[in-house]
This record gives structure tokens, sequence and C-alpha cells, in this order.
């Protein structure tokens, strides 16, 4: 499996083809139980806050940055971060600097852990759009 493949796999599958285990904070791919996507423990991480407006104008003005580790087998195979905004109500991508619009590649890795099926929503409170 090439590097390419594997990001293919993850861009393609939504969040409802993915097993979420909240203890190991990780997903796993159902289709191939290979790929999985952990969440790094803040305890080797600590939140870091974040501060834009589009992540800090929501009921929770809090937002932080969240880290994700891509994994196929045993191998190592990427890494993204998200913004989790309001209170942990969404984990939503960066956009590009100084724009309001996500590119597409990014909102495909952040369409995968979304487990609350808040993206689109809070993408649009935010003010933002996802690129083509």
């Amino acid at each position: 499996m090439t590097y390419d493949e594997v990001m293919d796999m993850v861009r393609s599958n939504e969040a409802g083809q993915w097993i979420y285990n909240d203890s190991k904070r990780s997903h796993l791919l159902r289709s191939d139980v290979k790929l999985r996507i952990i969440k790094r423990n803040s305890a080797d991480e600590p939140m870091r806050e974040f501060r834009e407006q589009w992540a800090n104008s929501h009921p929770d003005p809090s937002a932080y940055r969240v880290h994700y580790d891509i994994y196929y087998g045993s191998s190592f195979i990427d890494e993204f971060m998200l913004v989790s905004v309001d209170g942990d109500r969404a984990e939503l991508p960066l956009p590009e600097h100084q724009t309001t619009e996500i590119p597409r590649g990014s909102y495909l890795l952040a369409r995968a852990v979304d487990d609350q099926g808040t993206l689109d929503d809070y993408i649009r409170r935010s003010g933002l759009t996802v690129g083509g």
C-alpha cells in the first residue's frame, strides 16, 4: 500500500465508515482495519489555545488545537491538525492563510473524524467555506 493509496482511503471515507473508540481515542476503518486515525493524548501534548476570529466567535469562545496521527498497520503515514471549537462541539480544519476557504483535502480529513456530525454546520457558523 502506498502513501497516496492510504491517504485516498482516509479522504474517501466519512465518519460513519469508521469505528470510534473513545477510550483509545482512535478511529478504525471498517473496510480495512489496518487503517486507523489516532487523536494524540493530551497528556503527551497539552492542548494549546487557538485564536482566530472564525474559531472564537461561538457561544463558548474557547478553541484548541487537536492533533491526529494516521497509521496503516504499524506504519506512521501522516498527521493533521484540527481546531476544537465551541466547547468541543466540533473540530474544524484550518482555512488557507488569510482566507476563509478550507482546502478540500483538509475538509475530507476532518470529515473522517466527525463523530458528532457537526462539521458542516460549524463550518457555516464560522463563516468558512470548502474549496474545490
